[in-house]
């Protein structure tokens, strides 16, 4: 059996860290997804959820929606907005997108680290 907590301790990503009671805590840049088949700047920025963060959500996510996505609550900073996680095979964990407005008032641009609270429901 994978000892999540261990692994959580070392790297820094604890799922349990302290917080909203149940909520899964995890860091990561801001990122802009680039189309493949276009030269257009993208509209869409993304969170990566992966790790003992991903692993928690699919121990607690239970039947997932459209997609395999799965509805969640998430708080960056000051800013609480309802949202869906997306799966993503590349990353083995999920994407979580952050809207212009939030990383506005968060001020967060692309390559910026942000500490996400997650909650599931």
């Amino acid at each position: 059996m994978i000892d999540f907590e261990s692994i959580a301790a070392e790297f820094g990503d604890d799922p349990g860290a302290p917080g909203t009671a149940g909520a899964i805590c995890h860091s990561g840049p801001v990122w802009r997804w680039k189309s493949p088949n276009s030269d257009a700047p993208a509209a869409w920025f993304f969170i990566t959820i992966d790790g003992p963060a991903a692993e928690a959500i699919r121990r607690m996510a239970g039947p997932r929606r459209g997609f395999g996505s799965v509805r969640v609550k998430a708080r960056i900073g000051g800013s609480e907005f309802a949202t869906s996680l997306f799966p993503s095979k590349d990353v083995q964990g999920f994407l979580l997108p952050v809207k212009a407005s939030v990383r506005k008032k968060e001020r967060l641009e692309e390559g910026s680290v942000a500490q996400v609270e997650l909650t599931l429901g």
